[in-house]
C-alpha cells in the first residue's frame, strides 16, 4: 500500500515531534492542575487512541475546570492511523469474498453511517472510528473510480459529455458543471493544505526507510522518557514507609521551601493521589467508581461499613453534573440496599447542599433542596442496622487561591483578610440543612470538621497550617492533601473506637 506508506512517512516525524514539543510545554508553561490528565492524554496521543472514550475520572477534573487537554486534536489522527491498520485487513476480506469492489465498499459505507446515525449519540459518533468508516470508504471508491471520473472531466472540458436519457443536452450539462465543479473545490480544498512548501518536509521526506525508521524511534523514545520521568523520579526518591501521609513526624516543622515543594508535588498529582492503594476498583476506571478493599477479612469480620459520595452529593442533585449525579442518587440506594451495612458513611463536599433558599421558601420545610435531602437520607437510613454518619458542609474555596497560601503566611500578611477570601461558597445554610437532618433521625450522626479547621481566635476558617510555613489542608480542586488527611485522621479514629458500642 504505497499511498499508505507515503502518508504515515509524512505523519509520524512531525506527529511524534510535536507531542514532544508539547509535553515540554506542559512541564515549563501549563499550569500544575493540568500536568496529570495531560500526561494521560499524552500516553493515549503516542499510540494513536486519542479518540477514545474518556473515562469518568477525566471528565470529573474536565467539569474542575483544572484539565486543559493540550493533546484534545490529535484524536482526528488518531482515527485516520486506525483505520490505516484495518484497511489492509478489509481490502483483503473483499478481495477473497467480494468480486465487485465497488459496492462491497459501499455496503460498508452504509453499515458505518447507519450505525453512526442509530445507534451513536453524537459525541460516540465524532470519536468512533467505526462511525466514521464510511467517510474513508467514499474516498476508497473515488480512488477506484479516478480513472473514470477523469475520463469525464476530461470529457466534459472537450464539450463530449454524454447525454443522460430523458434529459436534453443543456440540463445534462448545467447538472455536469455543478457536479464536477463541486468535485474540484473540495479536492483543492483538500489538496492545498498538504502542497504548502516546508523544508522540514522536505528534509525528512527525502530519507530513506531505514534513517526515518531510526527518526521516528528517537522521538519515541523521548516521548516515553517526558512522559514515564514521574515513575523513574518516584522510583529512585521513594521516601521511606512511615506512619503519616505527609511523610512528617509528629509536631515536624518544615522550611517554606520544603512546603512549595510539597504543595506543587500535591497539586500536579491531585489526580494519581485519588487512587487508594487497598482498593481493587474492579472493572471502574479509576476512583470515581466503586472500590472494594482488598487485605480485609471478609470470613471473620464482624461489621460491614460502606463508605459513599465520591463528588457526587450522596443526598441531593440539583445544579452539579447532574447526568451523572441524579442517576448516582439511585446508585447510591442500591448499593447500601444490597449490602446492608452497620455503618454507612455519607463523605461528600458541599456542592448543591449549599444552594441558596428558593424566592418561595421562607424556611427550610418548604425548602426543595432540604426536602431532596430528607428523601434521599430516608431511602439509605432504613437499609442501615446500626448507625448513618454524614459529614457535615464546609466551605468550598476558590482554586486559584490555594497556591497563594504560601506568600502569605511568609510574607505575614493579614491572614484573617486572606482567611475570608479563600472562601467562594459559605456553609452556613448547608449546615443548618444538616443539623436539621439529624434531629429527625435517631440513627444518624454528624461528622463535624469545623473544630479543626475554624480559628475561633480570628472568627475564621483557616485551611493552612499556620506553626508549619502555610502547609496546606487542601488542594486547588477541594480534596483533602496527605496533611490535611493527617489532621482529620484522629475523627476517624474516635468513630471506630467506639464501634460495637
Amino acid at each position: 500500500m504505497p499511498v499508505l506508506q507515503t502518508r504515515l512517512k509524512r505523519i509520524l516525524p512531525l506527529y511524534l515531534l510535536v507531542i514532544a514539543g508539547s509535553l515540554v510545554a506542559l512541564f515549563q508553561l501549563f499550569p500544575d492542575t493540568a500536568y496529570e490528565t495531560n500526561l494521560k492524554s499524552g500516553e493515549k496521543a503516542l499510540v494513536f487512541m486519542s479518540n477514545r472514550w474518556k473515562t469518568e475520572a477525566e471528565d470529573y477534573f474536565s467539569m474542575l475546570s483544572t484539565a486543559i487537554d493540550i493533546f484534545t486534536h490529535t484524536w482526528s489522527l488518531s482515527i485516520e492511523v486506525q483505520f490505516y491498520f484495518i484497511i489492509p485487513i478489509i481490502y483483503l476480506l473483499i478481495e477473497k469474498v467480494f468480486q465487485q469492489k465497488i459496492y462491497s465498499f459501499v455496503f460498508l459505507a452504509i453499515v458505518s453511517y447507519t450505525y453512526s446515525t442509530l445507534f451513536c449519540t453524537e459525541n460516540e459518533a465524532f470519536i468512533s472510528l467505526f462511525a466514521r468508516v464510511w467517510q474513508f470508504m467514499i474516498g476508497r471508491k473515488l480512488l477506484l473510480q479516478r480513472e473514470e471520473i477523469l475520463g469525464m472531466i476530461v470529457g466534459l472540458i472537450n464539450g463530449n459529455s454524454t447525454q443522460s436519457s430523458g434529459k436534453s443536452n443543456s440540463d445534462n450539462f448545467f447538472e455536469s458543471i455543478v457536479k464536477y465543479t463541486s468535485l474540484v473545490l473540495m479536492i483543492v480544498i483538500i489538496l492545498c493544505p498538504i502542497e504548502l512548501p516546508s523544508w522540514i518536509l522536505r528534509w525528512y521526506l527525502k530519507l530513506t526507510d531505514k534513517p526515518l525508521l531510526a527518526l521516528c524511534f528517537v522521538l519515541f523514545t523521548v516521548n516515553i522518557c517526558f512522559l514515564e520521568f514521574d515513575k523513574f523520579r518516584d522510583y529512585l526518591t521513594a521516601p521511606a514507609i512511615g506512619s503519616r501521609l505527609d511523610g512528617l513526624n509528629e509536631n515536624q516543622t518544615i522550611s517554606f521551601e520544603e512546603v512549595a515543594k510539597m504543595h506543587r508535588e500535591w497539586e500536579m498529582h491531585d489526580f494519581r493521589n485519588l487512587n487508594a492503594p487497598s482498593c481493587d476498583y474492579g472493572e471502574n476506571t479509576g476512583p470515581l467508581g466503586g472500590c472494594r478493599h482488598k487485605g480485609l477479612d471478609g470470613k471473620n469480620g464482624k461489621l460491614k461499613l460502606v463508605i459513599i459520595g465520591n463528588s457526587c452529593e450522596p443526598l441531593v442533585s440539583f445544579r452539579y453534573n447532574t447526568e451523572l449525579c441524579i442517576p448516582t442518587l439511585k446508585t447510591f440506594v442500591d448499593i447500601v440496599e444490597k449490602e446492608k451495612p452497620d455503618y454507612l458513611f455519607l463523605l461528600s463536599r458541599m456542592i448543591d447542599t449549599g444552594d441558596s433558599l428558593s424566592s418561595n421558601a421562607t424556611e427550610l420545610e418548604d425548602d426543595p433542596v432540604f426536602q431532596a435531602m430528607r428523601l434521599n437520607m430516608n431511602r439509605l437510613v432504613k437499609h442501615v442496622k446500626r448507625k448513618m454518619f454524614m459529614l457535615n458542609a464546609l466551605p468550598m474555596i476558590w482554586e486559584k487561591a490555594v497556591p497563594e497560601i504560601l506568600k502569605k503566611v511568609k510574607n505575614q500578611e493579614n491572614l484573617v483578610e486572606f482567611d475570608n477570601s479563600l472562601i467562594s461558597i459559605d456553609p452556613s445554610l448547608a449546615r443548618s440543612r444538616y443539623s436539621e437532618l439529624v434531629s429527625e433521625c435517631p440513627k444518624c450522626s454528624l461528622i463535624d470538621y469545623k473544630p479543626l479547621f475554624y480559628n475561633n481566635s480570628t472568627g475564621t476558617w483557616r485551611f493552612y497550617d499556620v506553626e508549619n510555613s502555610g502547609l496546606t489542608y487542601f488542594t486547588p480542586q477541594n480534596h483533602l492533601s496527605f496533611h490535611g488527611l493527617e489532621r482529620v485522621r484522629k475523627v476517624y479514629t474516635g468513630i471506630c473506637d467506639n464501634f460495637g458500642e
